[in-house]
């Protein structure tokens, strides 16, 4: 039973602590000036999300370990193909909270993720990013 209050309380802040890093910690950090030269809107990168981790939990029965174990190798054999196909830039809960995630190229040549509530940016056009860690930003309103 604390397992499974332990994994409801993470179930429930984690996403609270990623509004508030979205909306309130990452801004306060360093701007940059981006024009983005390529836009690429990534939104439909979130289907292919819920398709993978929505099917394994239609019918599980976790009463037992014998029936527990399959579910935990597929979900790590699940973690792994996620972090290396890049989709965990991909995030269900931004998209819950009206962001929208586009991979832009700037003048440089650098490819940026960019996490905005635009729904759309206009090749061309200017804007500051608070850029964090491997090129993932959050585009300034």
């Amino acid at each position: 039973m604390r397992l499974f209050y332990g994994l409801a309380s993470v179930a429930i802040i984690s996403p609270i602590v990623l509004l508030l890093y979205v909306t309130q910690w990452l801004p306060s950090m360093e701007e940059v000036p981006v024009t983005a030269t390529a836009v690429t809107p990534m939104d439909g990168e979130a289907v292919s999300y819920f398709v993978f981790y929505l099917f394994p939990f239609l019918d599980v029965s976790l009463n037992s370990f014998a029936k527990a174990a399959p579910m935990v190798i597929l979900l790590i054999v699940m973690l792994i193909i996620y972090v290396n196909s890049n989709m965990m830039y991909v995030n269900p809960m931004l998209n819950l909270f009206g962001f929208h995630f586009f991979e832009v190229e700037n003048e440089d040549g650098k490819v940026y993720g960019i996490i905005t509530r635009d729904h759309y940016i206009r090749p061309g056009s200017s804007f500051l990013i608070h850029p964090t860690k491997n090129y993932v930003a959050l585009k300034k309103d």
